[in-house]
């Protein structure tokens, strides 16, 4: 699935792992052509070999986002993401990628608190340059 998402959208690429209770569809109903979703049941089922393929297929940054800690389904589920988050971003340091990887927390409440996640995390993707760029 990472590949197929990977080869169908244009630079800079953003795939996001999102927790299928926090986010509503997009303000403007789609997601941008450079940005590609997957629905989890929750944000801690996030696999790091999952995003780090994200990574060896070409996608310049990944976003997980998470239900904000009180509405979560699991209990601990945004904590687990987050934690998840945390070490990979450690060892992405020694490769140069810690900054393409992203946690975040959203509401269902705030249907625009996800577009304003997904608009700084591609201005900072984009700041960065793509990886294709990089070689």
């Amino acid at each position: 699935l990472v590949s197929q998402l990977a080869a169908e959208m244009k630079p800079p690429k953003i795939l996001v792992f999102r927790c299928q209770w926090a986010v509503c569809p997009p303000q403007g109903g789609e997601l941008a052509p450079n940005v590609r979703a997957i629905d989890l049941p929750c944000a801690a089922r996030v696999d790091s070999l999952h995003i780090l393929e994200a990574f060896q297929k070409g996608v310049d940054g990944v976003l997980v986002v998470a239900c904000l800690e009180e509405d979560c389904h699991r209990g601990s589920g945004s904590r687990e993401a987050q934690r998840l988050v945390a070490k990979l971003k450690e060892r992405l340091d020694q490769i140069g990628f810690q900054d393409r990887l992203h946690f975040c927390t959203v509401s269902r409440r705030d249907p625009e608190q996800l577009d304003k996640e997904l608009r700084q995390f591609g201005q900072k993707i984009e700041a960065i340059g793509s990886q294709k760029e990089k070689k």
